[in-house]
């Protein structure tokens, strides 16, 4: 295990070994892993993925959807929080997959771009949300991506095989995502996000929550 962290160590990346899970969860649970390590750019990242390459991982967003043991993971974690640099580019916006979903919606709204309304209340990272298509309302964050820069190369929308809360990436880690959106004036685009915080605030539960976790089948989970 040294080996890997020493050469982790060396592109000035921070590492805490033995860290618990517990503290990165929305659930609030979940044993120490062998160590968490904190990459800061997409650069970083991809290297990272390469050290590591063949040893147990796991990729950590916002913990939103996760939940782990509290015996704890026998594995590496690799926590995408500071890899979270958001540009936008004339109609499209280009998110780490470390970024908030909320700062992408609220980014892209601010600067009159409409599509990503319906995500406003997703509590998930960019990786996270696209890795399991995250949806509401009728609408998936499949729907807007242009491509996804993943550890082994870039994928057109075709090619990420988006499906129901699902993508090729629950098998490949996610660096980067475009997104396609829509020029549309901001009193509109208020309107629909002040829609969508209405709907998500009547029909949340008070107190702690992780929001809607389940898979529907046939019938809605809730």
């Amino acid at each position: 295990m040294k080996d890997f962290l020493q050469e982790i160590s060396r592109l000035k990346i921070d590492i805490v070994e033995n860290e618990p899970l517990s503290r990165h969860t929305f659930y609030s649970t979940g044993g120490k892993c062998k160590a968490m390590i904190y990459p800061t750019s997409v650069d970083n990242l991809k290297q990272c993925l390469s050290i590591l390459k063949g040893q147990k991982l796991f990729i950590l967003g916002n913990g939103s959807n996760v939940l782990v043991s509290d015996k704890g993971f026998n594995g590496f974690v690799i926590n995408t929080k500071k890899v979270n640099k958001i540009t936008i580019k004339g109609d499209l916006i280009v998110a780490d997959a470390g970024a908030n979903l909320v700062d992408v919606v609220n980014l892209s709204c601010d600067n009159c771009l409409s599509g990503l309304e319906f995500a406003i209340g997703i509590p998930a990272s960019v990786g996270g949300a696209v890795c399991m298509n995250s949806g509401c309302f009728g609408k998936t964050i499949g729907e807007y991506v242009v491509y996804v820069k993943g550890e082994n190369g870039i994928y057109n929308n075709k090619n990420c095989n988006f499906d129901y809360r699902t993508s090729r990436f629950s098998q490949e880690g996610i660096l980067q995502v475009c997104f396609k959106l829509k020029p549309w004036d901001n009193e509109t685009i208020q309107g629909k996000l002040e829609h969508y915080k209405k709907i998500r605030f009547n029909k949340a539960p008070k107190g702690k929550s992780c929001g809607s976790v389940f898979k529907n089948e046939e019938y809605f989970a809730g």
